[in-house]
């Protein structure tokens, strides 16, 4: 298959946005942790970047080539005749959007619960 060129500038000028987005996140993260007081602070605000990553991943449709390719038309879609299309509650998409919130609560309710390192 080759590549659409409009479809990828597309993907790309989105991929970059959200980098710059994403770096800003984590370098706001990261000037918080240096003025951080505490390990108990230092534990809060790395987990609030852990749940951030899992926030801002690109895996929506912004960020995928062939909807942006098909206008999100999935009946047209390529890469559902190998995964299903991503409404499709047995499709690849929805089993790592599945995972993704599973990790997500678990780094929520395990990393770090508030205890005092003393």
């Amino acid at each position: 298959m080759e590549i659409d060129e409009e479809a990828l500038k597309e993907l790309i000028d989105n991929l970059e946005d959200w980098l710059d987005e994403f770096n800003a996140k984590m370098k706001g993260i990261i000037d918080n942790m240096r003025k951080a007081k505490s390990v108990e602070e230092v534990m809060k605000l790395k987990k609030e970047m852990l749940l951030k990553i899992l926030d801002m991943m690109p895996l929506s449709a912004s960020y995928c080539y062939f909807c942006i390719l098909h206008f999100e038309d999935c009946s047209e879609c390529i890469y559902s005749d190998y995964h299903g299309s991503c409404i499709d509650l047995a499709s690849d998409y929805v089993k790592i959007m599945d995972k993704k919130r599973e990790l997500w609560r678990m780094i929520d309710e395990l990393y770090y619960k508030g205890e005092k390192y003393d």
